[in-house]
């Protein structure tokens, strides 16, 4: 069902008074959600509204974007740390430090002062964070998922072992409260995730710190971040190579309507004006699902994710995202990601001698590896691909993420014999 907010947020967006549409849902209201829709209506009730009007209610009725977050100083920040030492050459050693020093201007908490409460308060998309953490920056300006397993790896050569340990209690927190790492910070998020790299951040970290502690409260919920996947986004396949089914995991998010961050691009892409047959109400739906779908990808948009590879050229991206087949894939990086954290977790459960939950990670890593081998793998070109869904067969175009599994540590035998 389509609410008031949902109304008045296309028809915003829809005017185009920003460029970016995530700047509209970023912004916090001033009054009650339920006043800004009264003062909306009374200026629409008259039929046509001038752009200005429209300034005006957005100025009148809305709070900067990104107001309930605040920049803050890491304490103690080491301005040299060890990995610098390591670097002969002064120029690329000044580089690495600079880049070091962006740490200062990237870390951010949640501001308690500016952040929206009860029924007669403003309303924010902001989820509030308990912890510190590091945004990418930019149009970014909140957590997000797989953008932490990358900074989590700088945050380690920089020896940030306390940001890291935020990092990880924010996505905690977000397992318990929330049943899953959404996507973002922000509650248009929660209708879908990323790539689940918590296990491996989680592995990472133990393995800098030796902070052990840590697993208490960790791995029940690394459990849940695993069930999730295994609920809300494993699919059964019979392997047209060898007749064996699996259990594998894809990307597909539930949705029917422009996601609300990039609200005006998704309309437009549904709404093509040049369409000579225009799309169905649920063409349109399933349209929005594959857009949301691609964006939980990470690779939001890859050629890997399209029915016909080069649809619409470089000049026209509405043909290649009217083609999209998220759902309708096999992720090769996704499922090797997934072996991975169950081989990371099972390292873990022995660590605090857990041995029977440590096998039972391992055998199903054992199987995720057998079907992976069997599905994306192709002997005569030595290379991994996406597994078609649609089409029951691998893709054949080619990309990066052939080299995820060998990444986490999956080598064929034919690769083993050239070594």
């Amino acid at each position: 069902m389509v609410s008031e907010r949902d109304i008045l947020r296309g028809k915003l967006n829809v005017a185009q008074i920003y460029a970016d549409p995530k700047t509209f849902v970023d912004k916090p209201t001033l009054p009650s959600a339920q006043q800004v829709l009264s003062n909306f209506q009374n200026i629409t009730s008259s039929g046509n509204v001038t752009e200005g009007e429209v300034v005006n209610f957005v100025d009148s009725n809305f709070k900067g974007e990104g107001l309930e977050l605040e920049a803050i100083t890491i304490p103690n920040f080491n301005s040299n740390p060890a990995f610098l030492n390591n670097i002969t050459d002064p120029l690329i050693k000044a580089w690495s430090q600079t880049v070091h020093g962006f740490w200062t201007s990237l870390a951010r908490n949640t501001n308690d002062s500016t952040l929206c409460g009860g029924a007669d308060d403003c309303e924010s998309t902001l989820i509030p964070l308990n912890h510190t953490f590091v945004v990418p920056g930019g149009r970014f300006r909140e957590q997000y998922y797989w953008d932490s397993y990358w900074i989590i790896q700088g945050l380690i050569q920089s020896e940030l072992f306390d940001l890291v340990n935020a990092t990880l209690q924010n996505f905690m927190d977000e397992l318990e409260n929330i049943g899953f790492i959404p996507n973002g910070g922000r509650i248009y998020y929660l209708n879908r995730s990323q790539p689940p790299l918590f296990i491996n951040m989680l592995h990472d970290y133990v393995a800098a710190t030796n902070d052990t502690g840590i697993l208490t409260r960790a791995l029940p919920l690394a459990e849940k971040e695993l069930e999730w996947w295994q609920t809300n986004r494993s699919v059964s396949v019979t392997s047209p190579y060898t007749n064996k089914t699996y259990s594998l995991t894809r990307y597909g998010v539930t949705n029917s309507a422009p996601r609300p961050e990039s609200y005006l691009t998704d309309y437009l892409t549904a709404n093509d004006p040049t369409l000579a047959t225009p799309l169905t109400e649920d063409e349109r739906a399933e349209l929005y699902s594959e857009l949301a779908s691609g964006a939980e990808t990470g690779w939001d948009y890859s050629s890997r994710y399209i029915r016909t590879p080069g649809a619409g050229g470089s000049n026209n991206t509405n043909v290649a995202l009217r083609a999209l087949n998220v759902k309708g894939t096999l992720p090769v990086d996704l499922n090797s990601i997934l072996y991975k954290a169950h081989v990371s977790l099972a390292d873990l459960y022995n660590q605090q001698t857990h041995s029977a939950a440590a096998s039972t990670h391992l055998q199903n890593a054992t199987t995720i590896r057998e079907a992976i081998l069997d599905l994306f793998w192709d002997p005569t070109k030595l290379a991994f691909y996406d597994f078609n869904l649609t089409s029951n067969v691998r893709n054949d175009f080619f990309t990066i993420v052939t080299f995820f599994p060998l990444w986490n540590g999956i080598i064929p035998d034919e690769v083993l014999k050239l070594i």
